[in-house]
């Protein structure tokens, strides 16, 4: 099992790391993602209409970009950097070679949280702003601009970017 948490999550999901293990019944990695949001611009292209959602016994979540309200000032748009969906790729292939050829997957270094465990959790950011530890990509590691992995104002808005 891989478990991926995208550093928009990584306060909250603080509490329930766990150590990787290779053991034959305990197969599990822990990964979190540097500069990836709970919901980018690629969730709304294909989450399922209001109406559906409600049927499924679900709270509507409105389906479309951009909502009819504002999510902070300055209004920042969805994030479009394949950021998380890259590292979902690479967790894919790296389950299915562990599965097939007993190949287990690279350990990854946590990110690193200030105050954990507690309401000001935060995810510690190096110079340009960016998180620190976790799966890397060329968008944190040779930045051209800060990535925020959440926004101010109401509703959903503080779990997008």
């Amino acid at each position: 099992m891989i478990r991926m948490v995208p550093e928009g999550d990584v306060p909250a999901a603080y509490a329930l790391r766990r150590e990787d293990s290779d053991a034959p019944n305990d197969r599990f990695r822990w990964y979190e993602v540097a500069a990836a949001p709970r919901m980018d611009i690629r969730y709304y292209q294909h989450m399922p209409v209001m109406e559906d959602q409600t049927k499924a016994g679900e709270e509507a979540l409105p389906g479309n970009w951009p909502f009819t309200y504002t999510c902070g000032a300055p209004v920042i748009g969805l994030l479009e950097l394949p950021v998380f969906q890259t590292a979902m790729n690479a967790a894919f292939y790296h389950i299915d070679q562990w599965a097939r050829n007993g190949t287990p997957p690279p350990r990854v270094e946590r990110m690193t949280v200030k105050d954990p465990g507690t309401p000001q959790a935060t995810v510690a950011a190096d110079q340009y702003g960016n998180g620190v530890g976790g799966i890397r990509s060329p968008y944190v590691d040779v930045p051209v601009a800060t990535y925020y992995t959440h926004s101010t104002g109401q509703g959903t808005c503080r779990i997008l970017q």
